[in-house]
């Protein structure tokens, strides 16, 4: 087990929050976007096991396939090249943020600042951005897509929080600059903005109690941070995103 891909959880919160979207939206091939953005969260977080040099050859096969089966599938369903391109930049930025760069020995991710906007951008870009360029309907851009990367700002904030003893201080990330308890206070902000946003464009989506249950579960957490294991802190953040998705949908 210590050799087979991790980082599910957070792929299936990406893929919900994509197919989400695209169904509220009514953006395009709603399958193919979730299947997508799972694939490419799932490669991109489990980058490593492709480069070192310990890992089995039937794990770094199962990658390859992967990689292909992605690319595969974007040239399918993609709508136009615009869509491709989006995912391969972001998927290129996303796998090589945290490779060091000799010879500094430094990776893209400890540029002062840096970090989070590379996150909270492609993450954005993949789960909100790439549905509604994927789709072959002419439907106006809507703002609320964008207004996602506040949400994700404050999630990814969260995750900075918790791993503010293991950041290199050479990052300053915001919990390193301003400490935590001002952190904290940024994220339940940022989490209640968007909610103000949501309420105020009217936007409807199938489930809106999950939609509460998704901003109110990161500040429930962060407020028993301590009480918890980094490990489970972890996946009520990770939840929360999968929830939020889930609140799109249209049974």
């Amino acid at each position: 087990m210590h050799n087979f891909p991790k980082h599910w959880l957070v792929a299936f919160a990406g893929a919900s929050l994509s197919l989400g979207i695209s169904s509220h939206f009514q953006l395009g091939n709603v399958e193919a976007n979730g299947f997508l953005t799972f694939l490419g969260i799932f490669v991109v977080y489990n980058r490593y096991l492709l480069v070192e040099k310990n890992r089995p050859n039937y794990i770094k096969g199962f990658m390859i396939l992967l990689i292909l089966l992605a690319l595969g599938l974007a040239i399918q369903y993609a709508a136009n090249s615009l869509a491709i391109l989006l995912l391969v930049v972001s998927g290129t930025i996303g796998a090589a943020y945290s490779f060091k760069i000799k010879p500094s020995s430094k990776s893209i991710r400890d540029i002062p600042f840096f970090k989070i906007g590379v996150v909270v951008s492609v993450w954005t870009f993949v789960c909100c951005v790439f549905p509604w360029l994927n789709s072959p309907n002419k439907l106006s851009f809507s703002p609320f897509l964008l207004w996602h990367f506040v949400y994700i700002f404050a999630i990814a904030l969260a995750f900075d929080i918790r791993d503010v003893g293991i950041d290199h201080h050479e990052r300053k990330t915001l919990p390193q600059l301003v400490g935590i308890k001002t952190s904290k206070i940024v994220v339940i902000t940022s989490l209640l903005l968007f909610l103000v946003v949501f309420k105020s464009l009217h936007v409807s989506p199938a489930h809106q109690d999950l939609t509460y249950i998704a901003i109110f579960v990161p500040i429930i957490a962060l407020f028993i941070r301590k009480d918890i294991s980094p490990k489970v802190y972890g996946i009520l953040l990770e939840m929360s995103l999968l929830i939020l998705g889930m609140s799109y949908f249209s049974l």
